[in-house]
């Protein structure tokens, strides 16, 4: 039986590189096989999204407070949200610190539907990878080998 399921693209905006890095080797812990492209700014993204050559994203991770970008990590959820074109990508909004009430409440309004505090844990990037599985299968995870 052949597996229809297309292994979503995945977009990770981050200007840390050491946070980079971090998620990085998360991906390759849980064993993601999706095409995950790396993004340092907005403008990097913007471009990256509006080149008809590079692939849609279907997931994206955004660090809220993206240093040296013309929009930071809320304004381009809400430009992503109001752009009919791409209001439909699922997105994780990212951030060293935890959220107030009032930020989840904008993030509902506009259907954000993970947040995640960094560093990136391995239990916290498992609940977007089970939850994208589960509701949107967009993370293809790569089988083990079994041992000899």
């Amino acid at each position: 039986m052949q597996n229809d399921i297309k292994a979503a693209n995945i977009a990770f905006i981050e200007d840390d590189e050491a946070h980079i890095k971090l998620a990085e080797a998360k991906f390759i812990d849980e064993r993601i096989a999706n095409q995950v492209t790396y993004y340092r700014t907005s403008q990097d993204f913007i471009a990256a999204l509006n080149d008809p050559s590079n692939p849609r994203p279907d997931l994206i991770f955004i660090d809220r407070n993206l240093l040296f970008s013309e929009l930071n990590g809320d304004e381009l959820a809400t430009y992503l949200r109001q752009n009919k074109e791409y209001a439909d990508i699922e997105i994780c909004m990212m951030s060293v610190m935890d959220i107030s009430r009032e930020k989840a409440n904008e993030y509902d309004r506009l259907r954000i539907r993970f947040f995640m505090q960094k560093p990136i844990l391995n239990e916290n990037l498992e609940k977007v990878i089970k939850a994208s599985i589960k509701l949107w299968h967009l993370i293809i995870v790569k089988e083990t080998k079994p041992h000899e």
